[in-house]
């Protein structure tokens, strides 16, 4: 009975996925290398998780489309989804608000003004019902440092402080899949399945394709590299240097 349950609720909750092959709108290539790949298929994940419900994870699944373990849940009144799933977070979570309860255990979606000082989170709000947009790969965290005039303090691994709502919604713990980072491809069958495609480099290029290219023989790379748009590649900043400083908080620990 449950391979059934599990299969309506995958059906229902699912959709493919179209290939774009790093074209936009207009069917201009805009990121190179891209195409090819093996069929995808999109689960929508729940990121606001506000149904103030208990519910139970029936099946854990891997999703090509990220990084982390996914979960399937269903709740006490009958709704299903899918949730991205946290480490040492036992079968039955908790989704909602959480005002009413003393504690909080790993895989519980509150408040972040219900959550003990601390703690890790993931899956962090920014903005009151917008869902999660913070810390959701496979085995990231943020700490929760401080509250303080209805705003929580979350330091993230980067060495960053946000400050958020306290009405903002966290998942207690750690992202699960830990192990993800010893992931290795291994050979170029795999990459080529993930849709990614081998590039050339720009000085084996004819001069029509590459600003690099041209030349008689192995030329050497020119002294300011540039895209294939002629657009600066390297060396130039993408942030505001003194903003950064001010923002940025470094730890010599990691979370």
């Amino acid at each position: 009975m449950l391979k059934y349950i599990v299969k309506y609720f995958n059906k229902n909750l699912s959709i493919g996925l179209c290939k774009k092959g790093g074209r936009n709108f207009s069917g201009k290539i805009c990121v190179k290398g891209r195409g090819g790949g093996n069929k995808l298929v999109y689960r929508h994940i729940d990121f606001l998780r506000r149904i103030n419900q208990f519910g139970i994870i029936i099946k854990k699944f891997y999703d090509r489309i990220r990084t982390a373990t996914i979960g399937l849940i269903v709740y006490d009144n009958g709704v299903s989804s899918f949730i991205i799933l946290s480490e040492e977070s036992d079968s039955r979570v908790y989704s909602g608000e959480g005002t009413t309860l003393s504690r909080s255990y790993a895989g519980w979606a509150l408040n972040l003004a219900n959550i003990n000082l601390f703690s890790k989170v993931n899956n962090i709000e920014l903005v009151v019902g917008k869902g999660a947009q913070l810390v959701r790969a496979a085995g990231g965290a943020g700490v929760l440092i401080g509250k303080a005039k209805n705003k929580a303090i979350i330091k993230l691994k980067s060495g960053w402080q946000i400050f958020v709502s306290e009405k903002c919604m966290a998942t207690v713990g750690k992202v699960y899949n830990l192990n993800h980072k010893f992931n290795k491809i291994g050979k170029a069958g795999k990459n080529r399945a993930l849709g990614f495609k081998p590039k050339s480099r720009g000085i084996a290029k004819n001069p029509c394709d590459h600003p690099h290219g041209g030349g008689n023989g192995k030329k050497s790379a020119p002294t300011v590299p540039v895209n294939f748009t002629g657009r600066i590649k390297k060396w130039t900043p993408t942030t505001n240097k003194k903003f950064d400083i001010l923002r940025r908080r470094l730890f010599k620990k990691g979370i």
